[in-house]
């Protein structure tokens, strides 16, 4: 029994290892830098094929992620992309196309994610069906969100026809705060007033607040209420 857990013990700190190493090439770590932090960390360095080793195993782990079925239990479905830098001849960012999913009990999922080439009605179409093969039909969906990409829109009309688009307001949000002139003077207050706008309990209420926050701001920030 002793040597079971002993067996156990170093088999959570071998994966707690591994995990670092992994980290490590993710984070763009040169061999010299990995070879100086793991002399520091074991008095050893790691070897290539070892780091290659593990790498394989994440692909494969990230293969079978990117290929599982998906339950069709998502009442709402929120769209978007990230761009990120990578290592490639000639190219110095693409992006992250990734679908985030809430369910009945307002749990949030990453259901899936893919490196694209762009951010293109083709390959949002090519993301949207590929959920739908693998189970995420829309039968339980109420709504999607989006920001004003009129990519994920076709490709939205495309897949999903028949349920309800409605476009982020964190990201209206954002732009209506780029949009502030007298940043200081004004972003803090006007943030939490327009915040409030799509905090409303009704369609009514809402209409009031904006007509508000229009009447205070119209003149004072004409480019960030045109926003």
């Amino acid at each position: 029994d002793y040597v079971y857990k002993l067996f156990s013990k170093y088999q959570r700190r071998q994966q707690k290892f591994d995990d670092m190493v992994v980290l490590s090439l993710l984070l763009g770590f040169s061999t010299r830098k990995q070879q100086k932090f793991f002399q520091a960390f074991i008095g050893d360095s790691v070897s290539h094929q070892t780091a290659s080793s593990l790498l394989q195993n994440l692909a494969d782990e990230l293969r079978s992620y990117q290929t599982r079925p998906i339950e069709d239990k998502y009442r709402f479905l929120i769209l978007d992309g990230f761009w990120v830098h990578i290592k490639e001849l000639d190219i110095k960012k693409r992006p992250v196309l990734f679908a985030l999913g809430i369910t009945q009990d307002g749990k949030q999922e990453i259901i899936t994610f893919k490196l694209a080439k762009g951010e293109t009605e083709e390959e949002y179409t090519a993301f949207l069906n590929d959920l739908y093969r693998r189970g995420l039909l829309g039968e339980s969906l109420e709504l999607i969100i989006q920001d004003g990409s009129e990519a994920i829109a076709a490709a939205v009309n495309t897949v999903y026809p028949y349920t309800p688009r409605q476009r982020c307001y964190t990201h209206k949000l954002r732009n209506l705060l780029q949009n502030i002139r007298h940043k200081i003077k004004h972003r803090a207050k006007m943030a939490r007033q327009a915040s409030k706008i799509y905090k409303a309990s009704s369609r009514h209420e809402a209409i009031r607040r904006f007509r508000v926050f229009v009447n205070r701001w119209q003149y004072l920030e004409a480019r960030a209420v045109k926003c």
